[in-house]
């Protein structure tokens, strides 16, 4: 992400806390970013349902960027987490390859 945003600050990550492989790829990134001095906006989600106004949190924040990263809830959210980014102007990173076609084809469709 820094290479792609280089005065990279602050991050928003949606993640859904009972989902076992969300929580640790949250735990994880936040490890990775707070070393580098990048703060950390987080915010639960519970369901597919919550995106949106997890992803109007986020950009109410000033986050420079959102991630998406191992969780089913944001992935079935991720058309809406993807307007919200195409909307406010934070890019939308996402970590699973699949994803990928799907937040292009919402950002070029």
């Amino acid at each position: 992400m820094q290479e792609c945003i280089p005065n990279l600050k602050r991050v928003g990550i949606p993640y859904n806390s009972s989902e076992a492989n969300a929580e640790y790829s949250f735990k994880m990134f936040t490890r990775e970013f707070e070393r580098r001095g990048i703060e950390v906006v987080s915010t639960l989600v519970n369901s597919p349902n919550d995106i949106l106004t997890a992803g109007q949190y986020l950009t109410s924040r000033n986050v420079d960027a959102i991630l998406a990263a191992a969780d089913n809830a944001i992935y079935l959210g991720l058309n809406a987490l993807g307007r919200i980014a195409a909307e406010y102007k934070p890019p939308l990173f996402v970590t699973d390859p699949i994803q990928v076609e799907k937040v292009l084809q919402l950002v070029w469709a």
